[in-house]
């Protein structure tokens, strides 16, 4: 399935996956957050956000302990500290 957005090329193994990622192309925001009330189109998303809120790094760097918010920003200190 691919996204049909002008400028946009993203594919998707599912419908329900393309289907969740069109409304980020528009202003159906149905999930806000509950510290912020900033909204989104994508409830993982939200959830993701609320993190920083909370505090909550379910993603720990298994060398130094450090936590991260998301698994990206842990690969990415992964990248930037070798020794990990």
């Amino acid at each position: 399935f691919i996204c049909q957005i002008s400028g946009c090329s993203k594919t998707f193994r599912r419908k329900h996956s393309l289907l969740s990622h069109q409304r980020t192309h528009s202003d159906d925001k149905p999930f806000s957050c509950e510290f912020c009330s900033r909204p989104f189109a994508r409830k993982h998303d939200m959830l993701r956000h609320r993190r920083m809120h909370t505090g909550h790094k379910p993603y720990p760097c298994e060398a130094c302990g450090a936590g991260f918010y998301r698994t990206d920003a842990r690969q990415r200190h992964y990248q930037a500290e070798p020794k990990c």
